[in-house]
């Protein structure tokens, strides 16, 4: 019985590092994010800041990470930064800004409904700055996906 237990143990054990292998961090501009080893990213960056661009293809999630250059307040980086960017208004409809805490900062959040490379998707933005440089992350995923348990956010 006890060869059993232990045996059971270690797989576990195994099991758990298996999964943690196959995770990878991605650092870009500040920004770093562990995620699992098949997804997809990229970087870019311009005069306003960096981005990075995720995407799982099992899932269809999409996920845009912005340092952005330059110290505003979360609200105004969601209104001009986010809601009011091309990429993001295009076919789409979102609730109104709502104050939040996100790594003990003070945020903003916004939820939204947009059709994204053909697909209708819904999605949550959310703004904040550490002080030095303000950032914004926008999730997209397929229609019921739940963000409270998302990897990313």
């Amino acid at each position: 019985m006890k060869t059993f237990r232990f045996f059971g143990i270690f797989l576990m054990f195994v099991f758990g590092l298996s999964l943690k292998a196959q995770n990878k961090t991605f650092e870009s501009a500040g920004m770093v994010v562990t995620i699992p080893e098949n997804w997809q990213t990229s970087d870019n960056g311009d005069l306003l800041g960096n981005f990075i661009i995720i995407r799982d293809s099992n899932t269809e999630n999409i996920y845009f990470l912005m340092a952005l250059n330059g110290v505003m307040q979360p609200e105004y980086t969601m209104q001009y930064s986010i809601k009011n960017n091309q990429t993001f208004n295009k076919e789409s409809e979102w609730d109104d800004i709502q104050e939040c805490q996100f790594l003990s900062y003070k945020a903003c959040q916004c939820r939204f409904n947009i059709v994204f490379w053909g697909a209708t998707r819904i999605g949550r933005a959310i703004t904040f700055c550490d002080g030095k440089k303000s950032y914004g992350i926008v999730a997209m995923a397929p229609p019921g996906y739940k963000f409270d348990t998302d990897p990313v956010i």
